[in-house]
């Protein structure tokens, strides 16, 4: 009989062939033990092919709809086996025994609920995994050109882990319910992770003394003029829910303020920039969504309502 597993990964792939077999390849590398689960939401290109014939030790879900990000990975958290589940994006891959070394870490402090190892570009330049919780102050410090608040500790009591590479206590999945909120088709389902957890009890802490490689985007991301139009709604949508749910009422009412004000920027500098479709329609988008907040309404969801998955 095989020892269960102490780490099971789950790998959310829509579309991202060549960066699947890459990211997988990796685990098989480093972190040989592991439990491997690929949710495949419905990509259209070889992923599913390849990894049935190249990873055969994987176990793949297939999910009957693009049900979106989180709700693929409660559909891995669901099939997952061992004491620490990481969330591990498609477009990621090790380089090291970095996973492990986080789990031994959470061993040694069972305080903590989740880590985070540092993020790596393809670039060699740093991507920042822990971020100051977010706030309307946050959010007028970018409307105003400034830096984004940088935490320099490992340990903070007022930030959130980016979800592209994070191990996660099982104990402290199950105190929060065993499962991401899927009500974020895709963004800001790991910084309401990081509140549960942190409302639940739990530490959480980026470890600098490991890293993951990570592209970034792969699914379909990129900055707020570059992502298609559905996305850029649903991000814009998601801090909207996130905010409604862990701010006061009248940071919202102030975000939404602002957010008027940020529109007539964007449409203004369309009228003197080259790129002006791309800052029309970051406005217009930004528009329909706001409007769209007030009554907490969702972006049209591909394929409809999420309701089961096939192995």
């Amino acid at each position: 009989m095989n020892p269960k597993p102490t780490v099971s990964f789950i790998v959310v792939s829509f579309n991202t062939e060549k960066l699947l077999r890459e990211c997988l390849r990796s685990i098989e590398t480093y972190e040989p033990e592991a439990e491997t689960i690929v949710v495949d939401n419905q990509s259209k290109d070889g992923s599913v092919a390849m990894v049935r014939d190249e990873f055969p030790r994987a176990k793949l879900i297939l999910s009957s709809e693009n049900g979106g990000f989180a709700w693929a990975n409660n559909l891995g958290i669901e099939a997952s086996t061992s004491d620490y589940v990481v969330l591990f994006n498609s477009d990621a891959y090790l380089e090291d025994d970095s996973v492990s070394r986080c789990v031994a870490w959470l061993e040694a402090h069972p305080e903590f609920g989740a880590v985070s190892p540092l993020l790596y570009g393809v670039d060699g330049e740093s991507q920042e995994c822990f971020y100051l919780l977010p706030s309307f102050v946050e959010y007028l410090r970018i409307s105003l050109r400034r830096p984004h608040t940088v935490i320099t500790d490992d340990e903070a009591d007022n930030a959130w882990l980016v979800g592209a590479a994070v191990v996660v206590r099982r104990t402290a999945l199950k105190s929060i319910g065993d499962r991401l909120d899927d009500g974020y088709f895709m963004y800001w389902e790991d910084a309401d992770l990081s509140i549960r957890l942190r409302r639940a009890g739990w530490r959480i802490s980026r470890r600098s003394d490991c890293h993951v490689r990570h592209y970034g985007g792969g699914s379909g991301g990129g900055d707020n003029l570059d992502r298609p139009p559905l996305l850029q709604s649903w991000w814009v949508y998601g801090r909207y829910r996130w905010f409604a749910r862990w701010r006061p009422p009248y940071e919202t009412l102030a975000l939404m303020l602002l957010d008027v004000v940020n529109i007539l920027r964007t449409f203004l500098r369309g009228l003197i920039k080259p790129d002006r479709p791309r800052h029309w329609r970051q406005a217009r988008i930004a528009a329909a969504m706001l409007a769209r907040a007030v009554v907490q309404r969702p972006p049209y969801r591909p394929g409809g309502s999420p309701r089961r998955a096939a192995s």
